[in-house]
């Protein structure tokens, strides 16, 4: 899963630079006096502002939104070593907007924002080492941690992918378990989901299903439809609940309707049965 998230950058400095007045003018929301000042303090080589610019064309924030224009800005302002601008340069030619698709120029600019600091370029530079084109489970490890190390917590989730299958690292539960747990901690429903998993099976911990019904209930509550569904099977088979067909069809639609095919064959059953 990649993260994509723009962030306006202020760098204020005593100086009475067009980039200080820019970005006073852009705090009192005179949005088109800021981005002339910042036009300004771009073609001076102050970095920052060629990314707010970008920003601003990239996002259409007062100015009419132009993939093409924010690429410049970005390619400026990141070749002024402004990482978050690599990293929003790097989301652009990954997805071909603006610019022509080239999956190798968004590693090769991810690489240089994530070594920078910006530690969202590490996860999704993780993630296109585990695609097949570009597939390197050992480098997607590796950044995956570093980036889960710096609190993005979907890297923590993908890396307890890599640990459960043994992809890039030596297969180790109760790592995978412990960067799951992190994740869901953080908020992040799917890991909450895959937790529960390990303690369906007994993966890396002792089996519990009491525990996996209740991560599978935060999951579902939240919309992930494999997670309904196992709640749905736990009480068809009443695994540390109570057994309940009826339950268990309220839980097969519902992941039903959240795109889960396996679980509309399940419901079906189940009211052909009469419940």
């Amino acid at each position: 899963m990649k993260i994509i998230i723009l962030v306006f950058l202020f760098i204020l400095n005593l100086n009475s630079s067009n980039l200080t007045m820019g970005n006073e003018a852009y705090l009192k929301a005179d949005y088109k006096k800021a981005y002339l000042f910042y036009e300004d303090a771009c073609n001076e080589n102050r970095y920052v502002a060629c990314y707010n610019l970008g920003f601003a064309y990239e996002s259409g924030h007062t100015k009419q939104r132009d993939y093409l224009k924010a690429s410049e800005y970005y390619e400026k302002a990141c070749n002024g070593d402004v990482f978050n601008a690599c990293y929003n340069l790097g989301l652009l030619y990954d997805k071909g907007k603006g610019v022509v698709e080239n999956k190798l120029k968004a590693i090769k600019l991810y690489t240089k924002s994530c070594e920078g600091g910006a530690y969202r370029s590490c996860h999704n530079l993780a993630s296109l080492y585990t695609k097949k084109e570009y597939q390197d489970y050992k480098k997607a490890s590796i950044y995956f941690k570093l980036a889960c190390d710096n609190d993005v917590n979907y890297s923590c989730m993908n890396l307890g992918v890599l640990y459960k299958q043994g992809l890039g690292v030596k297969q180790d539960y109760k790592m995978a378990h412990d960067l799951y747990e992190k994740a869901c901690n953080s908020g992040i429903d799917i890991s909450c989901y895959n937790l529960g998993l390990l303690y369906a099976k007994g993966n890396g911990v002792e089996k519990n299903y009491n525990i996996a019904n209740k991560l599978y209930f935060r999951a579902c509550e939240n919309n992930i439809a494999s997670a309904c569904m196992n709640l749905g099977v736990s009480y068809y088979e009443g695994r540390s609940v109570n057994k309940s067909k009826v339950s268990a069809k309220a839980l097969f639609k519902k992941a039903c309707e959240l795109g889960s095919k396996k679980s509309c064959s399940y419901a079906k059953a189940l009211e052909e049965q009469g419940f």
